[in-house]
């Protein structure tokens, strides 16, 4: 720490608050870009799988053999 003297206290408990609120923040905004990902990633799953009647099932073509 190079702050000295009671200003220095100050500032020193200043930016440890800061630090800590903003660890805090990118916590919750890790939680919830996960989140977000994790739901694109299911929506695009099922749709592309032909188990459960998506994408790949839903064309109408004849088949090759």
């Amino acid at each position: 720490n190079y702050y000295k003297g009671i200003v220095g206290d100050e500032i020193n408990v200043m930016l440890a608050a800061a630090g800590f609120n903003f660890k805090r923040m990118m916590n919750k905004w890790k939680s919830s870009f996960g989140l977000f990902f994790e739901k694109i990633f299911l929506f695009l799953n099922r749709q592309l799988d032909p188990i459960r009647g998506g994408i790949i099932l839903q064309t109408k073509g004849k088949w090759a053999f």
